[in-house]
């Protein structure tokens, strides 16, 4: 929902979204400093971990902002949890 650019980030727009037919909004998040370590290993701008912070807290109330406007599901998990993932798909076995 948050794209980063040379100038800063950009909130994806409403009609970007509508074009999707999106049947789920799933916000993952992961602790900054962990963010931070990825940024680094494959080489993308680094911002500080309280930017990172507020970054990701910015993409969470996009993707459920988002989801409310277009009364989809939301959810949120953290990165590595497949099994909750699985199960607010309703993808479990």
């Amino acid at each position: 929902m948050v794209i980063e650019t040379n100038e800063g980030e950009h909130v994806v727009e409403d009609w970007v979204i509508d074009g999707l037919f999106v049947s789920y909004f799933v916000a993952i998040i992961d602790d900054p400093s962990r963010i931070y370590s990825a940024r680094l290993t494959v080489g993308r701008r680094l911002l500080a971990p309280n930017e990172l912070k507020r970054l990701q807290k910015l993409e969470v109330a996009q993707t459920e902002r988002q989801a409310v406007r277009t009364g989809r599901p939301f959810a949120q998990v953290r990165s590595g949890e497949l099994k909750a993932l699985e199960n607010i798909l309703g993808l479990a076995h």
